[in-house]
């Protein structure tokens, strides 16, 4: 760009407009950048600065344009850097001869082209990027509100005043794939579907009826030892525990090999607080705490018999109570890792010893799983050191 100055004058309207004669500063002064893709391709750029007349240096001026130039897109495309000296360039060399020695008005000048400079390197962001910057904002004295100014309005959330941070990146996945799942479990025909659609489908009465009375049912069928561990078998093969769980599981003592764990089903009452109070009987914290949580299973418990048409509710809840408390009673303590209870490998003849109220070879047949803890004498396989068949999983008693 040369840096001469011409004082052509023309008459437009009656009017003097003389193209280079010097500018006056305001705070009621704009700038204003066009960059048009034609005017990039004939190579020339118009940044357009206006204001009404102010007194500079003792005189009046009229409103003016200041014009920059000779501007190639050769000289910036793909490099901000470039593009930003050039401006600087330009802007230094128009603002010294335009306000000589002016420092108030020159400020806000450069003030503006400063701006004038970020809206340009935010035009170059990525569109994604570029809706969520601010660039009214000047980077170097609020980078977040440059950054992120604008983020809120385009997410449409706000970020907690009690947090710092919100993950919407996780939250709009998590968002994306329930959406899918939603989408699929509706139509779909597994039995996760089906699951997911008797969740969500209202339970009228009558349908409520027909799912528990071949519970209620159940319970009347037992009178002995004989027709409790079918009952038992019956709930497990729905996969509901009742005063024992089952699963299998990796060996932890050998990962080659699978482990049948038997494990002790968690009760509505806290352990902890059951074991407090056993340890320690004046511990009133515990037995207050213990207190209350034996009030509320009461209440449900006898809720439920009563809607079960069950007489005596109050009286059978009182037995659901003295039985989880006996069960708790029953549980291991921690062992010296400190962890709550421990497994151990036992075998169906430990079973018998330790609990012979139970048939267990019944139950086990029962649940699919008559090999396990037993070596039957039919099987030519292998033994381990405690006489259970290698080729099935080991049987871990889980306290």
């Amino acid at each position: 760009m040369g840096h001469q100055r011409s004082c052509d004058g023309d008459v437009e309207g009656g009017r003097a407009v003389s193209s280079c004669s010097r500018v006056r500063a305001t705070r009621r002064s704009a700038i204003i950048v066009s960059l048009l893709s034609a005017s990039l391709a004939l190579g020339a750029v118009c940044v357009v600065w206006s204001g009404w007349g102010q007194r500079l240096g003792g005189r009046s001026y009229p409103r003016h344009r200041l014009i920059l130039d000779s501007v190639r897109e050769a000289d910036y495309k793909d490099e901000g850097e470039n593009l930003m000296r050039k401006i600087d360039d330009i802007t230094d060399w128009k603002l010294e001869w335009a306000l000589k020695h002016n420092p108030k008005a020159r400020d806000e000048i450069e003030h503006d082209a400063g701006h004038i400079g970020i809206h340009l390197q935010v035009e170059q962001l990525p569109a994604d990027m570029r809706s969520d910057v601010n660039p009214a904002v000047d980077p170097c004295e609020d980078f977040y509100e440059f950054a992120c100014g604008h983020w809120d309005e385009d997410q449409g959330v706000k970020i907690p005043a009690d947090a710092s941070s919100k993950s919407l990146q996780w939250d709009e996945v998590d968002h994306d794939i329930q959406k899918k799942m939603k989408a699929l479990f509706e139509t779909d025909e597994s039995a996760a579907a089906v699951l997911y659609r008797s969740c969500m489908n209202p339970i009228k009465p009558q349908d409520a009826d027909a799912v528990l009375s071949p519970w209620i049912d159940l319970v009347d069928t037992v009178v002995d030892n004989a027709t409790f561990v079918e009952a038992v078998i019956a709930i497990n093969n729905a996969d509901l525990s009742f005063l024992w769980t089952w699963y299998v599981d990796v060996d932890a003592w050998n990962k080659e090999r699978h482990a049948f764990v038997l494990s002790q089903s968690h009760t509505s009452l806290d352990a902890d607080l059951v074991a407090a109070i056993n340890e320690d009987p004046e511990d009133t914290d515990a037995i207050n705490d213990l207190d209350e949580q034996v009030v509320g299973l009461k209440t449900l418990a006898a809720t439920l018999f009563q809607l079960a048409g069950v007489d005596g509710g109050d009286d059978m809840a009182d037995l659901v109570v003295d039985m989880e408390v006996q069960i708790i009673s029953g549980q291991n303590d921690t062992d010296d890792s400190g962890s709550e209870g421990y497994s151990q490998w036992v075998d169906r003849d430990w079973l018998d010893s330790a609990c012979p109220s139970i048939n267990w070879t019944r139950w086990f047949a029962g649940v699919d799983f008559g090999r396990i803890g037993l070596d039957d004498g039919n099987s030519s396989a292998p033994v381990d050191d405690a006489g259970q068949p290698l080729d099935s999983p080991r049987l871990v008693a889980k306290q």
